[in-house]
Order: structure tokens, then sequence, then C-alpha cells
């Protein structure tokens, strides 16, 4: 699932809600450090603890004046994982479709973040048996990523792999890996030691 992580807004972050005039630093400042406590919460395993502040940082981001669609789309996608991760599916899929289509008109509909947005649906779709709609959702992201885009986002699931160890998110990263690069996911060959000649004298 979204996979996608950016400097200062991890993918998957007590704040009071925004006062309406709040400056759009601190704006980012405080969903920031939402993200960061859903990100910790979610690694623990405490969904219950993250959905609650998870839902504070979309309110956050929402509700800001000039609303930033990366915070809003990552507080989504946020949202969704943890209703994913304990097999809320209906509550998750409204979260996908929502990040999907505000990605796709602000980022427009060959960007990676859509092709990961695409992944998410699909994953989802696919746990459920609706293995027709998860076919659809993959080879469309599949195209977006053939479009040039692939390395960028294998780079970012393997760093979701790496970061997020033994958690769902991991475990939903190397299936898209499976599904795009199934290559990345194998372990780099053994080197084998080249014999030294022994000079003669």
């Amino acid at each position: 699932m979204q996979l996608t992580r950016q400097p200062k807004a991890r993918s998957i972050s007590l704040v009071l809600l925004l006062v309406s005039g709040a400056p759009a630093h601190a704006q980012g400042t405080e969903w920031e450090t939402l993200n960061n406590e859903v990100e910790a919460l979610y690694q623990k395993g405490q969904y219950e603890r993250a959905l609650v502040v998870a839902k504070k940082a979309l309110a956050v981001a929402d509700l800001a004046v000039d609303p930033n669609p990366h915070f809003v789309t990552t507080s989504l996608n946020n949202l969704a994982l943890l209703y994913y991760a304990q097999g809320h599916y209906a509550q998750a899929e409204p979260l996908f479709k929502r990040a999907l289509a505000i990605r796709e008109k602000k980022l427009g509909s060959d960007h990676t973040d859509v092709a990961a947005s695409l992944n998410n649906l699909a994953e989802l779709y696919r746990v459920q048996g609706q293995y027709a709609q998860a076919e659809a959702l993959y080879k469309r992201s599949l195209v977006l990523l053939d479009m040039g885009k692939k390395e960028e986002a294998v780079a970012q699931l393997l760093a979701i792999t790496k970061s997020f160890a033994n958690t769902n998110e991991a475990a939903l990263a190397t299936q898209q890996l499976q599904q795009i690069a199934p290559e990345a996911l194998a372990p780099p060959p053994t080197p084998t030691p080249t014999p030294t000649r022994k000079r003669k004298p």
C-alpha cells in the first residue's frame, strides 16, 4: 500500500484541531507531529490508539486554511492502512479511493504516487477475493511504472520493507514488489573468490 515516503512526511504522523487562522508552517509542524505518532504506534502494533491519532492528523490536514494535498493523502492512506491491518476493509476502501482521486487530480494520472494508490486499492480488493478489480488496478499501476517510474517505486518499496520490518506495511510493500519487480527481493549473489596464482620466481 502507500507506500510512498517523503522526508518529514512518513507514510504511516494530539494535537488540538487547527485554529482556522494558524500559519501554514504551524499546520505542517502539527501534522508532522501527529503523523510521527501514528507511525510509532503502528510499528508497535497499537492500532486502536494509532487510529485515534490518525483521525486527528486527517482533521488537521483537512481543516487547514490551504490544505496540503500530500498531508491529506498521506493521512487518508495511514488511516486506511490501520483499518486494513485490522481487517476492516469496508472502512479502508473509501479512504484509499479518496487518496487516489486527490493524487490523480493534483499530481496527474501518471505520477508514481498514483501508482502506489492503485496498488493499495488493488491489494485491498485482492485480500477480499475481488480478483477482477484487483487485476485491473494492478495492470494500471504497472503501466504507470513502465513509464519510467519503476526504479523510483521499487526503491521506495524496498525502503519501506527495511524501515518497517515485520509489520503489515512491510508485508504489503513486499507483495507489491513481488508484483512489479520480484528480482528486487532476490538475495544478492554471493561473490566467488578468485584464486590467486603464485608467481613463479
